[in-house]
């Protein structure tokens, strides 16, 4: 009788949770005699391997209904009807974490380009968050930062003022992303007289050579000074002229 052997493991077993209930499973057939794949799985609540069956030509699985705050450990080996060949040794197991989706996000602007972010923190094995942001008509939200876990606010600078943003965050670990939070959205202000380009004053700022009552409106204390000093300075050096012209005086 012809000696037959097992199938060959698979490799590159990985899992990635989609959402806060499903979890993706994938890895690579390097067999060619394999009937089909069994997947194990158990969770972080202390329960024993349970057994999923797949079959051939099949290299990933999508877990559902799952829980949140839960960590799930699948692990995969190839098996043939044959009784001559048995079935393969099990790939490295492998985990991942069902994080809870932060709440409550709110947004407070403070100035013409800063919104400062805050959220609830629901999740207890996240390694961050991540803060996604869209910006008036468009669509699609885009990252634009991660702060570390237990974090539960966040400052967004260098804005455009008069315009607004939309927000989310979620929880995030190797390998793993919540749900999104609830979207939040408020406008920038208005750019400030003094900051922005200023209508009919110059600018960003007043510089006057000649005190009318107009200009001395604008002008702080510190600048007065500076100008009598200039003042006196002329009328003192005009003085010393004249008397250097005509020593009699």
């Amino acid at each position: 009788m012809t000696k037959r052997f097992p199938p060959t493991s698979p490799e590159d077993v990985t899992a990635f949770a989609v959402s806060s209930a499903d979890i993706e499973l994938t890895w690579s057939d390097r067999s060619t005699n394999v009937d089909g794949f069994i997947i194990e799985k158990k969770d972080s609540n202390g329960n024993t391997y349970s057994q999923i069956v797949v079959g051939q030509d099949v290299e990933n699985y999508n877990d559902t209904g799952l829980s949140e705050e839960t960590i799930y450990y699948y692990r995969v080996r190839a098996y043939s009807n044959n009784n001559n060949e048995g079935n393969s040794s099990y790939f490295n197991e492998t985990n991942v974490t069902i994080h809870a989706a932060p709440s409550d996000l709110s947004a407070a602007a403070v100035s013409d380009s800063r919104i400062n972010l805050s959220w609830s923190d629901n999740s207890s094995y996240e390694s961050g968050y991540e803060i996604w942001r869209r910006v008036g008509e468009d669509v699609n939200h885009s990252r634009v930062a991660t702060v570390d876990a237990d974090m539960t606010s966040y400052m967004d600078t260098h804005l455009s003022s008069s315009t607004s943003y939309y927000y989310l965050v979620r929880a995030i670990s190797t390998n793993s992303g919540s749900d999104f939070s609830n979207e939040a959205n408020i406008n920038t202000l208005a750019a400030s007289a003094s900051s922005g380009d200023g209508g009919g004053g110059g600018g960003g700022g007043v510089v006057c050579f000649i005190a009318t009552s107009g200009c001395m409106a604008f002008m702080t204390r510190e600048i007065m000074v500076t100008l009598l000093i200039l003042g006196f300075g002329i009328i003192g050096l005009a003085g010393w002229q004249k008397r250097f012209r005509n020593p009699h005086l």
